[in-house]
């Protein structure tokens, strides 16, 4: 079985044995090759996550009901929840792979950073170019890509599909009064037997099984069940054998073309010498070549590389001598030179996520999947991560509340934070798609209206001080623009995926040493008093769900946007106040009505 649960979440890709990983809680399809559907039976009743395409030949060859079929869309971006309480969302890009019918690719992000999940696929440069990959590639960002090692073997190079069919059909042409038999697997080569109908203008003939999944497909009209109506046969390539050639070409005069990249490599290979009988080897594959695996590594340029296909005794004709050596293909580190540095780090995993795990069997989830426009990647997990820092050493990260699949992270001591002049609030980025997100919220009362700010770690200032014991720990950067707050609380929350809704929060006050009330919004924007010595302790954790802080989020957003246009704008159109503005600064106040809106949109 070619899939598995991937390390340190609930989500299983092409994996369909639970009971042998009791962790799993969402399950994901590629397409439906047997040796990735291996465990799936009529009787699975779990949500399935897979494409339109995949949900219609399920439906047909598993008879699975409809209702337990999540289908995604090719090239759309997904939220999809971990538990039935919908906390915790992971983003799934769903790409295509180029394989068969129905085939994708699954671009997972959440806590544990973006993983790559190949499935089987071949290598096309288009891929690069979707905004969401695109956009995680350029930052180099690919934590883990699952590859599809089929051939991964510096002797498994091979022409594309186009040359291998302009192959195919060279051989056709030489052959006008033959019948010719063409070997095809259950699912996959649709669309080469249809350029063949098209370029000879003949139907060609298939089994009634084959001739209902290409039904399914809206194909059939290049086809028929009707022997006497076809010169080119479809034949399954488990069925084809030398013997059932040579009773063929006793009938009427036969030409056999097995189509397959499976004998690339072979110093004397199966069927090597058959062409004066008639049997011809064109290496037509759905998969990559070398070349196209390392083109496709270089561009990804992922932090570390899986194997999807694992190692397996050699049987058959792979046993013989002459069989290339299929070890090779599961050896990852032909790709080294081509892989980010460092290496993904070990994955933080949420306690909530963890406890899910540990209930063991799998369970059904009610939420269906909600489509999203992402058009920038979805926030990686955080780089060694130090946390808020807490009076207890028992509220850091290193306390139970938070798990990794490696050593975790040392504990953090306490420590107090001396904010100086320079210093303000106000974080220079809105937008909720940055690098890295270090689970820290910081709450603004202004006029008494709470503005809740997402700290998205941006690397501190070189002119930062901390003062602090012997452990290390965050500060807020000097920003462009400022907010003058009279109250600020920090709320440390387990890391809930990138929707901004903290799952666990501990309170600190900070007490301004301005006690004259704030004016109107605009008069926010400068720098926040002086505070000394500030500590960080822990209270109690707020009731408020996360759709009712969702919805007063964006009501705060809008607000402070629409207050901010409308102060920018009277400012330009007032001729006394246009006089005398400093039209250097126009840019950066223009700049905080842009990143209020950006931030606006990520709560959408």
């Amino acid at each position: 079985m070619n899939g598995c649960v991937i390390n340190g979440t609930p989500v299983a890709v092409d994996f369909w044995k639970p009971t042998k990983a009791p962790q799993a809680r969402l399950f994901f399809l590629t397409h439906l090759h047997a040796d990735h559907t291996q465990g799936l039976t009529k009787t699975w009743r779990l949500p399935l996550y897979t494409s339109p395409t995949n949900s219609v030949l399920l439906q047909h060859q598993f008879q699975l009901p409809k209702s337990i079929i999540r289908e995604l869309e090719v090239g759309e971006t997904y939220l999809i929840p971990l538990d039935n309480e919908g906390n915790y969302p992971i983003s799934v890009t769903v790409l295509d792979a180029n394989h068969v019918p129905g085939a994708v690719m699954f671009l997972f992000q959440g806590y544990f950073g973006n993983i790559l999940y190949c499935g089987d696929m071949r290598w096309y440069p288009e891929l690069v170019r979707h905004k969401v990959l695109r956009s995680v590639v350029e930052e180099r960002e690919l934590d883990v890509l699952y590859l599809d090692n089929t051939f991964s073997a510096p002797y498994c190079v091979f022409p594309t599909r186009e040359e291998a069919k302009q192959e195919l059909f060279r051989i056709i042409d030489s052959y006008p009064d033959h019948v010719i038999k063409l070997t095809v697997r259950d699912l996959g080569r649709e669309d080469l037997l249809e350029s063949v109908a098209r370029r000879f203008h003949e139907r060609i003939l298939v089994g009634q099984g084959k001739y209902e999944l290409l039904r399914l497909l809206r194909y059939s009209d290049a086809f028929t069940t009707n022997p006497e109506e076809a010169r080119i046969h479809a034949v399954p390539l488990h069925q084809f054998q030398v013997s059932a050639h040579k009773k063929w070409s006793q009938e009427q005069p036969t030409i056999s073309i097995v189509l397959t990249a499976e004998y690339v490599g072979w110093s004397n290979g199966p069927y090597s010498s058959q062409h004066e009988n008639g049997i011809f080897i064109v290496p037509y594959s759905d998969h990559s070549s070398y070349p196209e695996l390392l083109e496709m590594v270089a561009q990804l340029a992922p932090r570390q590389v899986v194997p999807i296909v694992q190692q397996k005794s050699p049987k058959g004709w792979w046993a013989d001598s002459n069989a290339p050596d299929q070890a090779v293909k599961t050896d990852m580190t032909v790709y080294d030179n081509f892989l980010t540095f460092p290496p993904p780090e070990p994955v933080i995993v949420p306690e909530a996520i963890v406890d899910l795990m540990r209930k063991g069997g799998p369970f059904s989830l009610t939420h269906q999947p909600r489509r999203c426009g992402l058009h920038r990647a979805f926030t990686p997990r955080p780089r060694r991560t130090m946390g808020v820092v807490f009076t207890s050493p028992d509220r850091s990260f290193s306390s139970p509340s938070q798990h990794t699949v490696s050593p975790a992270p040392s504990s953090v001591s306490t420590l107090d934070v001396s904010i100086p002049d320079t210093y303000t609030a106000y974080h220079s980025d809105f937008s909720p798609v940055a690098k890295s997100s270090p689970d820290l919220k910081l709450l603004h009362s202004v006029n008494g209206k709470q503005l809740d700010i997402q700290n998205l770690n941006e690397e501190v200032p070189k002119n930062s001080k901390l003062e602090d014991k012997p452990s290390q720990s965050r500060v807020l950067p000097a920003p462009q623009s400022s907010l003058q707050v009279s109250n600020a609380t920090f709320k440390q929350c387990s890391f809930n995926s990138d929707n901004g809704m903290p799952s666990k929060k501990q309170k600190i006050s900070e007490v301004s040493h301005d006690p004259k009330p704030n004016g109107d919004l605009l008069s926010t924007f400068s720098p926040v008093t002086k505070s000394r010595n500030t500590e960080i302790s822990s209270l109690s954790s707020s009731r408020e769900t996360p759709e009712e802080a969702l919805s007063r989020e964006r009501k705060v957003w809008v607000k402070q946007a629409v207050s901010l246009m409308s102060a920018q704008c009277d400012r330009l159109s007032n001729k006394e106040t246009a006089e005398n503005y400093d039209f250097s600064t126009l840019a950066d106040d223009t700049w905080a009505v842009y990143r209020s809106l950006n931030y606006l949109l990520g709560l959408m």
